[in-house]
């Protein structure tokens, strides 16, 4: 990846994009006696870079930050006209971003032959959006929605040096992290569960998803350690490149497959008092299938993950003819623990 680098002179820009719900339109089938569903992105930023001392140091910043109120469509029962909205009119349930991303570049001119660079970048969203994919929106609910935050942080700092006229080399490390949160979400108590039946459960009924998400929450963690060098090298007819790469990674996380369960019924609606306790509601309705892991309720962590990964290259770009260049090279690369069957007992 190439950033941009400050200069001897100052310069920036600037950007601003604009939308809302003013000027679009609202699919045929939105029930409009109900209040229109918001949407307002914003998506700004800017740069800015310059000198910290003329000719020998640089520096340069960016920064971008999207932010949006919209909505998904969804569905709902109506339990007055005994049918399913979402297979008609359709409603509709917020889904947020907020998304922020930033960068900032520091060079020293250290020698006449030595620079030095020092770059880190930071992004961080938040985004609600549908959860489950058994059913395709609006035949959803607003219950069943699942709000994700991603965060991720990358530091490289490199030299490049000039050795002579004909040869150079690139020395960098690079550091980066990842984190993933997707937790059970905070409005996911469904109103449509009558007592006696877990609250918990997601429901699936014929023509919509209802309740909290079965594979919530989950969570992974990664982070990246690499060491790289490039030598280049010009003679005669031949551009030689000889280089390696060192690079330490570990992960770790939590998931909750089948944790709360996951019910599938086969109708929207309780048609007898098939149960006989007297009113006919969901508890009347047949389950066709009903899934529940048999692990504890709490996420199952995953275990610590790691892996060394060696890498060497060599590589010559052969001129014979004016019109005939022969690229060679050849790369070798180890991993020691690709699949992590040797870190199953810790990191």
């Amino acid at each position: 990846m190439v950033t941009k680098s400050g200069g001897n002179e100052y310069h920036g820009s600037a950007f601003l994009y604009e939308r809302n719900r003013y000027l679009q339109g609202l699919p045929a089938t939105f029930d409009r006696s109900r209040p229109t569903p918001p949407f307002h992105r914003e998506q700004f930023g800017g740069s800015i870079g310059g000198p910290l001392v003329k000719d020998k140091a640089w520096w340069f910043s960016s920064l971008e930050y999207r932010y949006q109120n919209a909505a998904i469509q969804t569905g709902e029962r109506d339990f007055q006209a005994n049918n399913n909205r979402g297979a008609v009119i359709h409603t509709a349930a917020p889904a947020d971003l907020r998304d922020l991303l930033f960068s900032t570049r520091f060079d020293d001119q250290l020698t006449t032959r030595n620079r030095l660079m020092v770059r880190y970048s930071f992004n961080r969203s938040t985004d609600v959006g549908q959860a489950s994919l058994a059913q395709p929106s609006p035949s959803i609910s607003p219950a069943e929605r699942q709000n994700s935050l991603n965060r991720f942080h990358s530091l490289v700092t490199g030299i490049t040096s000039l050795i002579s006229s004909n040869k150079a080399n690139d020395f960098s490390f690079h550091f980066d992290n990842f984190f993933n949160d997707l937790p059970a979400f905070t409005q996911n108590s469904p109103t449509t569960n009558p007592a006696g039946l877990a609250a918990t459960n997601e429901l699936l009924f014929p023509d919509l998803a209802d309740g909290a998400n079965f594979n919530l929450p989950q969570a992974t963690y990664l982070n990246r350690y690499q060491l790289r060098d490039a030598y280049s090298w010009t003679l005669g007819k031949h551009a030689l490149r000889l280089g390696g790469e060192f690079q330490r990674y570990t992960a770790h996380g939590i998931i909750n497959p089948f944790g709360t369960g996951t019910v599938i019924l086969v109708s929207n609606f309780g048609f007898n008092d098939l149960n006989g306790d007297g009113p006919v509601n969901d508890l009347d309705i047949p389950i066709a299938v009903a899934l529940k892991s048999s692990a504890p309720v709490s996420p199952v962590p995953i275990p610590h993950l790691g892996n060394n990964y060696l890498a060497g290259y060599a590589q010559d770009d052969w001129r014979i003819r004016p019109n005939l260049t022969l690229n060679l090279g050849l790369r070798w690369e180890y991993d020691t623990d690709l699949l992590g069957n040797d870190s199953a007992h810790g990191p």
